[in-house]
């Protein structure tokens, strides 16, 4: 599964999560593309598009990418950061103009 965007996306992220080093990092591992970042929650959860909702459990944090959409969650705010960081690590780039040259 994967979670494609073609538009400005938007991500809901905790308060906690505003400040510069978030916006870096998305621009970075995204190649410079420009995010609708919303800051509205308090607990430790990451979602873009129509995710689907799944429980850690036991774990330090779930993450979840379908072709809908992204739900990140953690058992703190570091746990959060680290499934943050794991689903940047997993971004994969394509320029689709260049398939048609």
């Amino acid at each position: 599964m994967s979670y494609t965007f073609n538009t400005l996306p938007t991500i809901t992220m905790p308060e906690k999560a505003n400040n510069p080093v978030i916006y870096e990092l998305l621009s970075n591992y995204t190649y410079g593309a420009k995010w609708n970042i919303v800051f509205d929650s308090n607990n430790n959860c990451i979602t873009m598009g129509n995710y689907t909702k799944t429980d850690y459990k036991d774990c330090e944090y779930v993450l979840n990418v379908t072709d809908e959409g992204v739900y990140i969650e953690g058992s703190s705010y570091p746990a959060l950061m680290h499934g943050f960081i794991s689903f940047l690590e997993h971004i994969k780039y394509s320029d689709r103009s260049e398939e048609h040259t």
